[in-house]
């Protein structure tokens, strides 16, 4: 009992000269990980230590989070009525094989394009076209989410955005207005793995060195959002409305600044 009793002492004074250093030591797991930001609490009845975490970050989902993905409306915005041509369109697109593969980074919109024509006939092919790399031309906010994301950045949080996604999200996603307020996004396509798969989760934590404890993430997914969940994150299924959601963020502790 004397020689545990040296090493718990021991190894709690080599954890607290480690905070007062600002030192940051990884396991491979990363689940002794020692932070600057880190808070460690002393269980008295299992003689170790606890770690407590305040959620730092802020993770998004993009589609129907932060811009608008109907591919409904995409349709009705190309001028296309006639309820055939419709579903054609949402089936052999936006349902598409293809369009899996571009988000997993397989297939781009060029490699794609070739194979999703051919299954339509020609007054169809340009629509169809400019839909395929156009879509989010131009994106449309989802209302309330640019207010919010401002008030959050403003009250001192970290701002993200991991999104399954195709190349040309690089593209289009400088031109939403809230783009330049991010501090960093993931997208599926560089990456070969897409929500709700544990890996994307692992690669966004790793490539920010975040601690999974410390980040809330929100999806209109209920799928993304319980993957987030499995790896350890906070989770919000968003359902459209940026006054639910900020009630649901307080309830975790994460406050705004004020509106206005």
């Amino acid at each position: 009992m004397f020689i545990v009793n040296i090493i718990l002492k021991t190894s709690y004074h080599a954890v607290f000269s480690s905070v007062k250093k600002n030192r940051t030591m990884w396991s491979k797991n990363h689940d002794y990980t020692i932070m600057k930001n880190m808070k460690y609490i002393r269980d008295p009845g299992f003689r170790c230590f606890q770690r407590s975490f305040m959620i730092r970050n802020v993770v998004f989902d993009m589609g129907n989070v932060i811009i608008r993905f109907d591919p409904s409306f995409f349709i009705s915005r190309e001028g296309i009525e006639d309820l055939a041509d419709r579903e054609l369109i949402m089936n052999e697109l936006f349902l598409s094989v293809e369009w899996a593969q571009m988000d997993s980074g397989v297939l781009t919109e060029e490699t794609a394009e070739p194979s999703i024509l051919s299954r339509f006939p020609d007054r169809l092919k340009g629509i169809v076209h400019n839909l395929l790399f156009s879509w989010a031309d131009p994106p449309v906010p989802v209302p309330g989410m640019e207010d919010l994301v401002r008030r959050l950045k403003k009250a001192g949080y970290g701002v993200w955005l991991l999104s399954n996604a195709s190349k040309a999200q690089h593209l289009y996603w400088p031109k939403v207005p809230v783009s330049g307020l991010f501090d960093g996004k993931l997208v599926s396509c560089d990456t070969g793995y897409v929500k709700p798969m544990r890996e994307i989760y692992l690669a966004f934590t790793d490539k920010y060195q975040l601690l999974p404890e410390e980040c809330v993430f929100i999806d209109d997914s209920i799928q993304n959002v319980a993957g987030a969940v499995a790896c350890n994150w906070h989770g919000i299924v968003f359902h459209g409305s940026s006054e639910e959601l900020e009630q649901k963020l307080n309830r975790l502790g994460v406050i705004l600044s004020p509106a206005g």
